[in-house]
């Protein structure tokens, strides 16, 4: 079985939201080995963490057994654009650590920053996180993404986004989009301009 991993953001000496990765690890690597987990991140990374003001990336690698647990310092990378790419065919409903069908999608970005995924005519993920968009009233996400994030999970779970079918066709009558992960907490000023959405003229 390919192995898989799982990312969690520190600061303060602490895990972030970790529930959310013991679930999401708990329930994949069942859904893998036909039998019950009780991976615990908080554990894992016990005393490990620095206090010391910055935010960090903890990576953990795992299948019916944690393989290695990995520390490393975290600085936000602007992602600004889009490169609506299609991948009907695409399959990553586990965060397996082998990346190599979304790493070719990530070289057709062109002179975006980053891809966004269409699988079956409807918009997904971008290659590293899910998306939400605003349309001047509510924030949506793509209620069948990719990968079941876990910042997505807890903001579900909290009301503040809302699961929707959203098309190319549609980004038109929005208005601004932002990307969320566990390193890339939800945050309202750090929106960009539907424009920068390039669209190919296949998806218009």
């Amino acid at each position: 079985m390919l192995p898989l991993i799982e990312t969690i953001r520190a600061e303060k000496g602490r895990l972030m939201h970790s529930s959310f990765h013991n679930d999401r690890m708990n329930e994949s690597a069942s859904k893998l080995y036909g039998r019950s987990f009780s991976f615990d991140v908080d554990a894992v990374f016990s005393d490990l963490i620095p206090f010391d003001g910055m935010i960090y990336r903890c990576r953990i690698t795992y299948s019916d057994r944690i393989i290695k647990s990995e520390l490393f310092p975290y600085q936000k990378k602007p992602i600004r654009s889009l490169q609506i790419v299609n991948a009907n065919r695409l399959e990553y409903r586990f965060k397996f650590e082998d990346r190599t069908e979304i790493n070719a999608l990530f070289d057709l970005k062109e002179k975006a920053d980053d891809i966004l995924i269409v699988k079956n005519g409807l918009i997904t993920d971008s290659s590293m996180a899910n998306l939400i968009i605003f349309d001047g009233k509510r924030y949506y996400t793509p209620a069948i993404p990719i990968l079941h994030g876990t910042c997505r999970a807890r903001l579900l779970s909290e009301n503040k986004i809302i699961p929707i079918d959203i098309k190319p066709g549609d980004l038109a009558h929005l208005e601004s989009f932002t990307l969320i992960n566990a390193m890339r907490d939800f945050d309202p000023t750090d929106f960009n301009p539907i424009k920068n959405i390039n669209i190919p003229i296949i998806f218009k």
